[in-house]
């Protein structure tokens, strides 16, 4: 069976969610379609019907211009791969190429000041002018000021749905959401036919904070979605800007509590590009040892291999294979995926 439909079964399981499927896929040994046809008895349909309800979805998203990548899929974004309950597929419309620029997020409350929103539309022009991908969740407010700041520079744009690609959210929104994807695209959880439901917006919070490097909260009141993604950047460990309070207001509380606990402040537009700019230490790159070099030249350019499939490669009992990937593993040579999956690191 297709590794997308597999994927896309397990999504279907009732009473799981992705961070226990997750587990479940990193245990030792473990393989998808085992794990699904083991728990086929929680899909809401016979497993036998799952090949014809996945081709569904596959030949309507793609009517629709998107397309379906899955967490071995090399496009899929790198910064979303960390999180532990990172999706196992994307539905995406749009440039892929988006997520290849310095990624970050501008989030903040749905009502806005005017002053707020004349801010967030002015650092969205900055980051598009600085060569960075703007990432947000297209929605009122100080999203959708930023996305059209962007927009208006000539830069792409990542705008994370709460819904199905065949929709936009507020509808509003539609003109702006459709001039995303010239550079820019659109990237959802959800497949097509979603019904849009609160919490599904709560949820994609984590995609627009796993996804950027780094995290703007520009204006928000004690409690909030954007309160909510500025949480999740310091879970994620990425880094957190929160623009200094313009105004002397109650819905600038949530910029107040965050630069109380230590977040790094900024008041310029020109301050969040130099910030967002300032480069990691770098590790140098290095071969592995002599003896797992033949291991770790049997996965380049593989798009991916199981145990077996390396071992049969290397000519290795499936023991010392397993070592070998291990040790491979532990050194940051190459990396495991949910599926089960080896890649190499990328130099």
């Amino acid at each position: 069976m297709e590794e997308r439909a597999v994927f896309w079964g397990l999504s279907q399981l009732n009473g799981w969610g992705q961070m226990r499927l997750n587990r479940e896929l990193k245990k030792r040994g473990v393989l998808p379609e085992a794990l699904l046809r083991q728990h086929a008895g929680a899909l809401p349909f016979p497993l036998t019907e799952l090949p014809d309800r996945w081709q569904y979805v596959l030949d309507r998203t793609h009517a629709l211009g998107g397309q379906i990548i899955s967490w071995n899929d090399a496009a899929y974004p790198l910064g979303l791969t960390e999180l532990p309950d990172a999706p196992n597929l994307l539905h995406v419309k749009g440039q892929i190429s988006a997520w290849n620029r310095p990624l970050i997020a501008v989030v903040g409350t749905r009502r806005c000041s005017d002053a707020a929103a004349r801010w967030a539309y002015r650092v969205g022009a900055q980051i598009a002018a600085a060569g960075g991908t703007l990432v947000s969740g297209l929605a009122l407010g100080i999203d959708i000021a930023a996305m059209r700041g962007a927009l208006d520079a000539g830069g792409p744009v990542v705008a994370c749905l709460g819904h199905g690609l065949e929709r936009v959210h507020p509808t509003g929104h539609a003109r702006s959401a459709e001039a995303m994807l010239e550079r820019g695209a659109w990237v959802t959880e959800y497949p097509i036919h979603t019904h849009v439901d609160r919490w599904h917006f709560a949820h994609r919070n984590r995609i627009v904070a796993g996804m950027a490097a780094t995290t703007l909260l520009v204006q928000s009141p004690a409690n909030g979605g954007g309160m909510i993604t500025a949480r999740l950047a310091l879970e994620y460990d990425r880094d957190l800007l929160v623009l200094d309070p313009l105004e002397d207001r109650p819905d600038w509380m949530g910029n107040r509590y965050w630069l109380k606990e230590g977040a790094k402040c900024v008041s310029s537009v020109e301050d969040v590009v130099h910030s967002a700019a300032v480069p990691r230490p770098s590790i140098p790159f290095r071969n592995p040892p002599d003896g797992l070099i033949p291991m770790w030249m049997a996965l380049q350019g593989s798009g991916g291999c199981s145990v077996q499939d390396v071992a049969r490669l290397v000519e290795l009992p499936l023991t010392s294979a397993r070592r070998q990937l291990l040790a491979l593993e532990l050194g940051g040579w190459v990396r495991r995926s949910p599926g089960g999956l080896f890649f190499p690191c990328r130099s």
